[in-house]
């Protein structure tokens, strides 16, 4: 059986046309196939970091705790709301204990944020290096917050043993839910 030569054309031309759309299927379905291996790659990768990070938490639950348990002191020497009468008879008493004389405790312009907040307080009295001493070891033990910034001494000029207490402190809280509002 011979094939003449348009034949052969024909033939040849179906035969192209039959790869060319072989072609054009199969290069849509390597590209599939590529963007899906790279997708799994991707979710296997995904996978090992999710691995490794559960591994990872319960020793941070621990550190959560851990955490809780640090909080609970700063929570109560940094108290919810102001306070302001509770802290003044501390300062107070702490002063009247230590047989201070000339005694002034004077609050500044209050400084808040939405987590913490501060007052700046200057203290003045008088005493003698003993009584000033009891009254920073009184003020460290008070179940309130306070950190002096700025601590001055000043002799009197008769040399009698008085010395005149100029500090700046700030004492902290947290503010009351009720001031947000």
């Amino acid at each position: 059986m011979k094939l003449d030569k348009q034949q052969l054309i024909i033939l040849g031309l179906s035969a192209v046309i039959l790869c060319g759309f072989g072609i054009f299927q199969y290069i849509p379905v390597i590209r599939q196939k590529h963007a899906i291996r790279d997708r799994m790659a991707q979710q296997d990768q995904i996978s090992e970091t999710i691995c490794s990070q559960s591994a990872l938490l319960p020793e941070l639950k621990q550190q959560e705790k851990q955490l809780q348990e640090e909080l609970v002191p700063f929570s109560k020497k940094v108290p919810q709301g102001r306070r302001f009468a509770t802290l003044w008879q501390q300062v107070a008493d702490v002063m009247n204990e230590c047989k201070l004389t000339d005694q002034l405790v004077q609050p500044g312009e209050e400084l808040k944020s939405d987590s913490l907040c501060s007052i700046p307080l200057t203290f003045e009295c008088q005493g003698s290096l003993k009584q000033l001493f009891a009254f920073f070891q009184a003020m460290e033990n008070m179940d309130r917050l306070i950190r002096f910034e700025e601590v001055k001494f000043e002799n009197d000029s008769d040399f009698n043993a008085v010395v005149k207490l100029n500090a700046k402190a700030n004492v902290y809280y947290q503010p009351d839910s009720r001031d947000n509002s």
